[in-house]
């Protein structure tokens, strides 16, 4: 028992010095060489108070001298612990009573509180940045879409076509007939099997596309009407009823692998998905595939496009608002040097989210993707991969406009049977109109612009400045001359051909320079005339029917023998009818024109000006020159 004891001292039964020694253990230690005060003499013994057990006591205090007995005890046995406790705690609870009294009867000195100097109120925040105008479009009557716009990084088409999907959907009830309608509908007979889609009536360009709650729904109201057990008495009812669940299963799966095949393209492209893309992934799945195909051309580059021009697209690319994020030498490994990516456009995922797209969009798709397999084939000695097979194969009507492209380009290297007949005689000159810079213009354009001409007296032009003369005229005509002397080397083209170049020519900017969109206005003005040109001799010709894929779904007139066009292969008629002198990259479209050459409107050009059509033919100084 002696033992269990070893350690303690006499003065730890009593509570005050147990106290005292737990304020001392807080308190610094004492200096060396001074002896310590006994604790009886710093703390003279306080009559004895009565006992605190049933006074009222202030909880925090209690629960504090609670503490302080336990660790001051802590070294004592269990059962000895326990004895001593309360008797401890109440000596402690005692002490602490008494200092908060003395804590509490010291007068209250109130410090004043400085009072905060009163702020000015900060300035209200600058008005945000506006927002940069989108340029407008030249409207073109009667064409809904003109070239390669990207629409798919417009969110206003986006938007407006999910909201006119989803207001079709709530618009449209499955027009159900009656029950033996319905499984004649299904049921072809022959071997004949009805697609997925026209068994429930979803998908294509009217409807738009569709998630599985359009499916839920469509397959409940037919199936009530084609249930077997309602048509005890039919015996393809059975077959009608199968059909129709494996409908609705085909197009579960299709709209899975939609999903995969959107993650696989905008994985490629480092574009986020949100739950609208995926809810109804047909519009996100054929704008994100047209994204792609559309970077891929501009990255590869299509015509002529020189060396120093390919290099700065790549720059121009990085910074293109449509392609934000996207790295464009990691894109074209990925397309060019893996199969994945062209596999996706082999898909039926694929080719059901083109056909719940507008025509416009549809016309664009096929174009691109007949040009893509040209562009690889330039780039790659005259050879494509195999997967284009299959995916050719999904889009049949590629070939339908090859067939008209092929025929156009025909058109432009077939030369004249009889040059003499194809150039009528140059028009004589007003004489009340001014010649400054025109072709009858008896003033040298040397002269007056340079102050020199080389040729000296030997000159047929007049070394003279009249009064009143437009130097600026002279000098843009003389630019215009000079550039088609350049050209006397280049290939022979029909005379059709040849004025549609030069129209080209007049209104792009060299190749030295950044190109211009296929947005600009005089591009879009003359592409846009141009095809009324083609769609007018494609009219007479063997090629009628191929100009069905533009037209659009609902015709109308805008003039004499013209139709409404849905789509204008703007990128392809520019790269037919000016092969060779004709480039696009992602700056935009370039020409073969000199170096610092002026762009000039469309309106000054042949077919931007009021002619015979039937006559045609180049001016007196064109005729002359060439």
């Amino acid at each position: 028992m002696a033992n269990s004891f070893a350690g303690w001292q006499a003065d730890d039964l009593d509570p005050d010095a147990a106290l005292e020694r737990m304020l001392k253990s807080k308190a610094t230690s004492t200096k060396a060489g001074v002896p310590e005060t006994p604790a009886s003499a710093a703390n003279p013994p306080m009559p004895e108070q009565p006992a605190l057990m049933h006074a009222e006591v202030d909880p925090e205090l209690d629960a504090q001298a609670q503490i302080m007995a336990e660790k001051a005890l802590e070294k004592l046995p269990e059962g000895v612990r326990a004895a001593k406790l309360p008797k401890v705690k109440e000596g402690i609870l005692r002490r602490l009573r008494q200092q908060a009294e003395v804590a509490d009867a010291a007068p209250q000195v109130q410090t004043p509180v400085a009072q905060p100097e009163p702020m000015e109120p900060p300035p209200p925040p600058p008005p945000p940045e506006p927002e940069p105008e989108k340029p407008q479009l030249v409207l073109l009557p009667g064409i809904d879409g003109c070239g390669d716009e990207t629409w798919f990084s417009d969110a206003g088409i986006r938007a407006a076509l999910r909201e006119r999907t989803v207001a079709a959907h709530a618009e449209e009830r499955i027009a159900v007939g009656s029950p033996a309608e319905e499984i004649r509908r299904i049921c072809l007979g022959e071997g004949r099997v009805l697609g997925a889609h026209a068994v429930l009536r979803l998908g294509g360009a009217q409807l738009g596309g569709y998630c599985e709650a359009d499916i839920s729904y469509a397959y409940r109201q037919l199936s009530r009407v084609l249930h077997p057990d309602k048509n005890p008495d039919n015996p393809e009812a059975q077959a009608a009823f199968e059909r129709l669940t494996q409908a609705a299963e085909e197009l579960r799966q299709g709209l899975e692998e939609a999903r995969s095949a959107l993650r696989t393209l905008c994985g490629a492209m480092n574009m986020a998905l949100s739950e609208k893309d995926l809810e109804r992934p047909q519009e996100s799945l054929f704008a994100q595939a047209t994204r792609l195909i559309t970077a891929i051309l501009l990255l590869t580059g299509e015509g002529e496009t020189p060396g120093s021009a390919f290099i700065r697209s790549m720059a121009a690319f990085a910074v293109h608002p449509a392609f934000g994020g996207c790295k464009g030498p990691a894109l074209l490994s990925a397309w060019y040097d893996k199969p994945h990516l062209l596999n996706v456009y082999a898909t039926s995922a694929l080719r059901t989210a083109y056909d719940c797209s507008p025509k416009r969009f549809r016309a664009q798709f096929l174009c691109m993707l007949n040009r893509a397999t040209l562009a690889e084939a330039k780039r790659q000695c005259d050879c494509v991969r195999g997967e284009w097979q299959n995916v050719l194969i999904q889009y049949p009507e590629v070939g339908l406009w090859r067939e008209l492209r092929e025929a156009i380009r025909q058109r432009v290297w077939t030369l004249d049977s009889d040059p003499g007949l194809a150039q009528p005689p140059p028009t004589p000159p007003d004489p009340r109109q001014p010649m400054d810079g025109k072709d009858a213009d008896p003033i040298c354009w040397n002269f007056v612009t340079d102050g020199f001409c080389k040729k000296g007296s030997t000159c047929r032009y007049l070394h003279a400045e009249p009064e009143g003369y437009d130097k600026s005229k002279a000098n843009e005509a003389r630019v215009k001359m000079r550039t088609v002397i350049k050209r006397k080397d280049e290939p022979k083209t029909s005379r059709w051909a040849r004025e549609w170049r030069e129209t080209f020519r007049a209104i792009l900017p060299p190749s030295s320079s950044s190109g211009v969109p296929i947005t600009d206005t005089e591009v879009r003005l003359a592409s846009a005339a141009l095809w009324h040109d083609i769609a007018d001799w494609a009219g007479k010709a063997e090629c009628h029917r191929c100009l069905g894929l533009f037209a659009a779904e609902t015709p109308g007139v805008t003039g004499p023998g013209r139709g409404s066009w849905a789509f204008v292969p703007a990128n392809d008629l520019l790269l037919v009818v000016g092969e060779g002198s004709v480039g696009f990259t992602s700056e935009g479209i370039v020409a073969d024109n000199p170096l610092l050459y002026k762009r000039q409107p469309f309106s000054t050009t042949f077919y931007g000006t009021p002619h015979d059509s039937e006559a045609g033919g180049l001016s007196a100084q064109q005729q002359t020159q060439q």
